[in-house]
């Protein structure tokens, strides 16, 4: 029994949500494609410009599947239609949607999906603020420089968390074992962190790679965090000016880290001063940032082009599944 939505607002409303779930799969489907082919290019970046394509590529599939609803929905949603564009661009019937039949399907799983990712995602935050609430009961009334947090703890941490309202933490343990000039860049590279938003920024990124496969999203959400700690050292560099120095704190970090239990370990939404990609932020220091410029042009085309390709194939696959349908 095929069951209708009872009026023409709501069928266009459906019918958009429907175009806009296809072209959004269309779009990861791609994107993920040249990711896969082309992230160890982002390299050839600077930090600041790595960050912008990165969103650009998590935020792209959204914006693709908002134009694609306008351009497949363009008579039904405007008073006018647009002769040349609906000559390409036209959804049959859309104005009904048929909620118990191929239409309804990639919608109930699409919800099932984004409920499931949401929850994951708000739990991950619960954890968060629960914990920051322990971190904030044992820190010491002392501030260092800045109003970074001590915690009163002999495991060698240094970190940045708090989604809305982050703030700094550096332990006892590890403020004992660093010379003055050390925690001086340990505490500018976690301001650095706390002036940028970081964790709120690591999670809304980690909320967008989670719609793209897992081998993707991971790989993205990898670079996006290289990238905020590279921009993390670089403000370090800004306050000592000494390039060696910055590279032999990170390592002297990186080797008290190593004493660190795992259940001591960052969640991912949080910044620390850890010892990932320790050979990529250390050469980025010493080699200096690189000069290629934001790819404006190419990533206005490739938007261009995306929309065209990820428009037609769901007007393609709309008009092949009605006619297998009902023909």
């Amino acid at each position: 029994m095929i069951f209708n939505a009872p009026s023409v607002g709501l069928s266009v409303g459906l019918n958009a949500i429907a175009i806009g779930i296809a072209s959004l799969w269309v779009a990861i489907a791609i994107i993920s494609t040249f990711t896969l082919i082309g992230l160890g290019h982002l390299n050839s970046f600077n930090a600041a410009i790595r960050v912008r394509l990165l969103w650009s590529i998590v935020v792209l599939p959204w914006i693709v599947a908002a134009v694609s609803i306008v351009l497949l929905l363009s008579p039904e949603i405007f008073e006018y239609r647009i002769g040349w564009l609906s000559s390409i661009f036209y959804l049959h019937h859309g104005d009904v949607f048929a909620f118990f039949s191929w239409h309804g399907g990639p919608l109930m799983i699409f919800f099932a999906m984004f409920l499931i990712v949401s929850i994951g995602k708000i739990s991950s935050a619960i954890k968060t603020s629960l914990k920051l609430s322990q971190l904030n009961y044992f820190s010491v009334s002392e501030e260092l420089e800045g109003g970074t947090l001590l915690v009163d703890s002999d495991t060698q941490l240094a970190f940045t968390a708090g989604l809305f309202y982050p703030r700094s933490y550096i332990t006892h343990g590890l403020r004992k074992k660093l010379s003055n000039e050390s925690l001086r860049i340990v505490q500018q590279h976690e301001l650095a962190h706390v002036h940028g938003r970081d964790p709120l920024r690591k999670h809304v990124f980690s909320l967008l790679a989670l719609f793209f496969p897992k081998s993707v999203g991971g790989r993205l959400s990898d670079a996006f965090s290289l990238a905020l700690e590279q921009l993390a050292d670089q403000s370090a560099l800004k306050l000592v000016q000494d390039k060696k120095l910055v590279s032999r704190t990170i390592l002297e970090v990186a080797r008290l880290n190593s004493h660190v239990s795992c259940s001591a370990q960052l969640s991912t939404i949080e910044c620390g001063f850890t010892s990932d990609a320790l050979d990529l932020r250390i050469r980025y220091l010493l080699d200096g940032e690189p000069n290629t410029p934001f790819p404006y042009l190419k990533l206005v085309v490739s938007i261009l082009v995306m929309i065209a390709v990820c428009t037609l194939t769901v007007d393609l696959i709309h008009h092949s599944v009605e006619t297998l349908f009902t023909h």
